[in-house]
């Protein structure tokens, strides 16, 4: 009599539990979804608030187009167009949100060239359209190279350029002359230093430098020395490795 009686109960149990539990899926979507949308907001928004003639809104609207990475490539325009802004803050979130847009940001490539140039930009500004510019490539490395040289920049404009060299690479080769000078600036060295490895083989101008100064009687800097000594390596580790492939290619030419 007992078995009877309690199957019922427990099928009774069973509805009421279903008939909670949909309720709470529905629930558990509907703000999941509504928080995802809080989080990742539309970037065509963003780009209104960007032209916005509040300060505030302009700003906060630049640094979450860049919260959104490469997923706000279409803000590129509206960002590149903000390094113009009369304020500050809004020049330099548009040309740190550049630097995260990846290639995407190559077409800001001129008005962020332009704001090394310019000698009335604010430091901050600078620094943060010499980091956005390794996204351009190649195109930047002329810019990057001033900027480099440019013994009127404060020096951490400088680095940043120099940095974002050897985030280039190997096509950032036409630089080498600017950073070989640059070994010779105490607050650049260390940074050129260690882009000249970055560049490799093709910086072998430079080895007859970077060997001097590493041999340098009293010097006492131990990083810099360790950053020249790091790239000499590379630099002549990827020299040899180039002429062993040349060789190799054209030992199996004349085969």
């Amino acid at each position: 009599m007992r078995e009877t009686t309690t199957f019922p109960k427990i099928l009774i149990g069973l509805k009421s539990l279903l008939r909670q539990a949909v309720p709470l899926a529905l629930f558990s979507l509907i703000t999941t979804t509504s928080f995802a949308i809080a989080i990742f907001p539309d970037t065509k928004d963003l780009i209104k608030k960007l032209k916005s003639s509040d300060p505030d809104m302009r700003r906060a609207a630049a640094k979450e187009l860049g919260e959104l990475g490469p997923d706000a490539a279409d803000a590129v325009p509206a960002l590149a167009a903000a390094l113009k802004d009369s304020d500050k803050f809004v020049r330099r979130f548009a040309a740190q949100s550049l630097a995260k847009m990846g290639d995407a940001a190559k077409p800001a490539r001129e008005p962020l060239a332009a704001i090394l140039k310019n000698p009335s930009e604010v430091r901050e500004v600078q620094e943060a359209a010499a980091q956005a510019l390794a996204n351009a490539g190649k195109p930047a490395v002329s810019a990057l190279a001033d900027a480099v040289k440019n013994n009127d920049l404060p020096p951490s404009v400088r680095t940043r350029a120099a940095d974002s060299l050897g985030q280039i690479g190997k096509d950032a080769v036409d630089a080498v002359p600017a950073l070989t000078l640059a070994l010779k600036a105490q607050t650049v060295r260390l940074n050129a230093a260690t882009a000249l490895g970055k560049i490799g083989p093709d910086a072998k101008l430079a080895i007859e430098k970077m060997q001097e100064m590493y041999d340098k009687k009293g010097e006492r800097d131990r990083p810099f020395k360790a950053a020249l000594k790091d790239s000499i390596n590379k630099i002549n580790k990827g020299a040899a490795t180039d002429s062993a492939k040349k060789k190799a290619a054209d030992k199996k030419k004349t085969a």
